[in-house]
């Protein structure tokens, strides 16, 4: 029988599932993807589960901005085309510059990703 803090425990993993998170497996004392949660028969009693640690990323710095210039990037909200980075480095902090507006790399990292969904910056270790 499940205690309250297994089912609480349970509710936040589904709810998990449900807003598209990856979730973990501990097998063998490692943590392990499960592949295609949504069909997944989850077994509480047994097994032990997590939501996967969230990736964290920086803003390019102006080095990485630079080796930007003819990359494409699209906006997150899909309101327009992918766009050209046309230069890139500091003016006054890191940035680009898109469609002739300098754009701070913080900025960047809000509104655009890169081409194929992931965002523009440096993943943290």
């Amino acid at each position: 029988m499940a205690t309250p803090a297994s089912a609480i425990a349970q509710h936040i993993i589904l709810s998990a599932v449900l807003a598209g998170k990856q979730i973990h497996i501990e097998k063998d004392g490692e943590w392990n993807v499960v592949i295609d949660p949504g069909s997944y028969r989850f077994d509480f009693l047994h097994e032990t589960y997590r939501i996967a640690p969230e990736r964290k990323y920086r803003p390019w710095n102006s080095e990485e901005c630079a080796a930007m210039v003819g990359k494409v990037i699209a906006r997150k909200d899909g309101r327009s085309w992918r766009k050209l980075i046309t230069a890139g480095g500091d003016h006054n902090g890191a940035g680009i510059t898109v469609d002739g507006d300098f754009h701070a790399s913080q900025q960047v990292m809000i509104v655009y990703v890169m081409p194929d969904g992931s965002p523009c910056g440096v993943e943290e270790k």
